[in-house]
């Protein structure tokens, strides 16, 4: 569980306190509290007392209730918490606890409030009755189908139905996000509900006589003038919005009565909304509603008239009333000086597009302007270093790799092996903006400055000549930061600096999420046969950690897939034969977009094309597809339907190397045999590792680096040290299941604590393997639990 220790403690109990509900919901949390018991989190009473509950519903509360009792009486202890948490033997029994570990381990955001608050504003989970569903604040706001639960749309009022509380008749009390219903929210200013067209109605005001109507804009009088007839004319404009004049009195009497603490309003830049909109308001630039661009988004700068009219709700807005900070009105700022209009401003406009400081350093002085966003630079800061006599349009890298990848098919992608095996020559451009972000995130501390000052200067001058070598550069300063001040801001720095590498990484080289599936047994029948499932959770991209199975999903659904026998008679008469392992795939129609599938060929130049898929329906005779496309490592194709896949190639192909992997397993010592015994297999690379380990469910799998180049139907030597009297050779064959058997068999004395095997070509009498070193002294006990963790939880090849 290393990636906990770069989360802090307050990151970590603020994790507990938004995913309380999910724990909760966990079947059957007997086991769970029990552990968290175990390890003193939970006292002997509370455990006793949820023990004794009966029914799903009293379970539920009840867990719940020590979770909140976890949270407020041992902050302190989170790491603990979650250890005791993520343990294999506990993960194993429930799926979701492997989801909430997964989106803490690849999370790129902080746990801080603010972030949180941002994440909060797109969507937030709903429960109504017993049905849980996403609520969509954009989508609400625009009164379109806002709740997305079990794959299906539903309106406020639907899922107020599908959750069975139809009875009540009011889904703002019915629907509630963390026990809270959404008309708190909405009074809170944290919800909007979409605006109604109201017809113009006339307020009749009796007068003694009770004679004469009086409109309520004639009665409702003028508003205290603050000298300046700029602000007195937005003041009259902001009041004649009839109808929904009464909304906002309130809305201020409520700001009124909660004005005790304005120190959220101190910051020189404010974060600001309206309805589905965000951005950020630089009090330095605000002079009023039509004049000083003061508010930023990714997109550009905005006055704040500017600013209302870009949420499509809203079409009579005004900025005054519906931008909010913090839950707060502009107005509301205005009224407490914390805002003030002033007619001092510039008025050239043109010149407040960018930003007044350099994005990279945050200092200001003589600074380049983007033309397609709002940032500015200094000329050494970019990269690369921009020309002081240059002149006419000018456009940043930011912006260049954001135009670059918006042009790329979205159905195409790279594996990691392929992004950092990619010359840099050829993605010079997503290097200079990852070094550009890791510039702009460190120099606040200046820390590291000197190092990536190198990297710099190694990337300009072209030493790099893979992208691998050029991000292994900046493993040296993640380490530092681990190593020296981990406990520091430094440390924490640099905890984020690598998980948002990391991220950047995997997005600008369109490389999948990669995902653990949870294992599941098909039956009784065949104790070793197993299916993988894993639960996608939006619309995108997904790598299996087992399989390498590459999924592109159209929207959040199960997916379920296992390994089938091939039937060599079914793949024509002997012209083709298999490729790599034969998938089961099974999932909604319409869920699965895209399928890539690994493959294990060394291609030279021209045979880039001897791969096709075998795509079988139910009948005898494979539909053969041909690839989009052909990777390094992977063959990519379009699916329309799901059934079973795998690769195949012709027969007549000449025999060409192919990558292989060598996988040793250690039998225990038993009364019959006192001797180690170890199973050695060749294997191509795309046949999974926890497919072999399933039928070594009493061995242990020693990890090596087992990586290799093969040639089929090539006569290999098993080379021992110490040496032992029989000479192993056997010869090199392609096969994919369902059964591997081992390629050799090397018995060891029982007094030797460790051997060397390494893999000789008999005809070329070299080495293709190198000496790998075998430990034979660990307890069959520990042996054991880490075979579990292999099989069960990642596949470390």
């Amino acid at each position: 569980m290393d990636f906990l220790e770069f989360k802090t403690n307050e990151e970590l109990l603020l994790f507990l306190h938004r995913k309380k509900t999910e724990i909760s919901c966990v079947e059957e949390p007997r086991r769970l509290l029990t552990q968290l018991r175990d390890h003193d989190l939970v006292p002997e009473n509370l455990y006793e007392s949820v023990k004794k509950m009966r029914s799903r519903k009293q379970k539920e509360k009840g867990f719940y209730d020590v979770l909140d009792w976890v949270e407020k009486n041992r902050p302190q202890d989170m790491h603990r918490f979650w250890r005791c948490v993520f343990e294999d033997h506990i993960l194993q029994l429930y799926p979701t606890l492997r989801i909430l570990r997964n989106s803490l381990q690849d999370d790129t955001l902080s746990f801080s409030a603010s972030s949180v608050k941002k994440r909060d504003e797109h969507k937030l989970s709903v429960t109504c009755g017993n049905k849980r569903g996403t609520l969509y604040r954009d989508k609400m706001a625009r009164g379109e189908e806002c709740i997305l639960s079990q794959g299906r749309w539903f309106t406020r009022c639907g899922f107020e139905k599908f959750g069975e509380r139809e009875r009540w008749k009011n889904w703002k009390i019915s629907i509630r996000h963390r026990n809270e219903p959404l008309k708190k929210l909405i009074k809170e200013g944290r919800l909007h509900c979409p605006l109604r067209k109201r017809k113009k109605k006339t307020c009749i005001k009796k007068n003694r006589n009770g004679r004469f109507p009086v409109s309520s804009s004639e009665s409702s009088g003028a508003d205290t003038s603050s000298g300046s007839r700029e602000e007195s004319d937005e003041d009259d404009d902001f009041q004649e919005q009839g109808g929904r004049r009464g909304v906002t009195e309130l809305r201020e009497r409520v700001e009124e009565e909660d004005m005790s603490d304005l120190s959220v309003f101190q910051a020189p830049s404010l974060p600001v909304t309206c309805a589905s909109l965000t951005g950020t308001l630089y009090k330095y630039r605000f002079a009023s509603g039509y004049r000083g661009k003061c508010i930023r988004t990714e997109e550009r700068w905005f006055t704040p008239e500017e600013f209302v009219k870009q949420e499509p709700t809203l079409t009579d807005g005004h900025w005054k009333k519906d931008i909010l900070c913090h839950g707060k009105t502009l107005n509301f700022l205005l009224q407490k000086k914390i805002l003030c209009i002033r007619s001092d401003q510039e008025q050239d406009m043109m010149a407040q597009n960018n930003d007044d400081e350099c994005y990279v350093c945050h200092s200001v002085g003589d600074l380049v302007c983007c033309d397609e966003c709002p940032r500015a630079f200094h000329s050494d800061c970019h990269l690369p270093a921009v020309p002081e006599d240059s002149s006419g349009e000018w456009i940043c890298t930011f912006c260049k790799l954001r135009n670059s990848l918006q042009r790329l098919d979205p159905a195409l992608n790279m594996s990691k092996l392929e992004a950092l095996n990619s010359p840099v020559s050829q993605y010079i451009l997503h290097c200079r903006y990852l070094l550009l972000c890791v510039y702009r995130q460190d120099v606040a501390f200046l820390n590291h400055r000197m190092s990536l000052d190198g990297i710099k200067q190694k990337l300009e001058s072209g030493e790099y000549q893979t992208v691998g070598a050029f991000f292994s550069d900046f493993k040296p300063i993640f380490r530092n930061c681990r190593t020296f001040d981990r406990d520091s801001e430094f440390g924490q720095m640099g905890a984020r600096l690598k998980t948002f590498c990391r991220e950047e990484l995997r997005r600008i080289f369109k490389i999948a999420k990669e995902i653990t599936p949870e294992i599941l047994k098909e039956g009784r029948k065949d104790k070793h046969k197993k299916v993988y499932r894993f639960v996608c959770p939006y619309a995108g991209q997904f790598r299996c950690s087992l399989t390498s199975l590459m999924f592109v999903m159209e929207g959040e659904g199960e997916v379920r897939y296992n390994t089938v026998s091939w039937d060599p008679h079914l793949l024509g008469l002997g012209e083709m034969q298999p490729a790599g392992p034969l998938y089961n795939i099974n999932c909604l129609n319409g869920l699965i977009s895209g399928l890539h599938l690994p493959h294990c060929e060394k291609f030279s130049e021209h045979d880039m094309d001897c791969l096709s898929i075998a795509h079988f329906t139910g009948g005898n005779v494979p539909i053969i597809i041909n690839p989009v496309k052909v990777t390094e490592a992977l063959v990519v194709t379009d699916i329309k339907d799901l059934s079973i896949f795998g690769l195949i190639k012709k027969t007549s192909s000449p025999p060409s190397p192919v990558i292989a992997k060598v996988l040793v397993f250690l039998r225990p010592v038993t009364v019959r045999r006192k001797d180690h015994m170890l199973d050695v297999h060749l294997l191509p690379w795309n046949v999974p590792l926890s497919e072999v380990m399933n039928q070594h469910m009493k061995n242990k799998y020693i990890e090596t680096s087992s990586k290799c180049c093969l040639v089929p139907g090539t006569q290999y030597q098993l080379c021992c040290q110490p040496k032992i009297s029989t000479v192993h050779r056997a010869t090199f064959k392609v096969k994919f299941g369902p059964d591997y058997h081992p390629t050799f068999k090397v018995l060891v004395n029982v007094g030797h604590k460790e051997v060397k095997l390494s893999l000789m070509d008999n005809t070329d009498e070299c080495e293709v393997w190198l000496p790998q070193q075998i430990l034979l002294t660990e307890s069959e006990f520990v042996n054991k639990h880490r075979h579990l963790h292999m099989v069960y939880v990642h596949d470390y090849s």
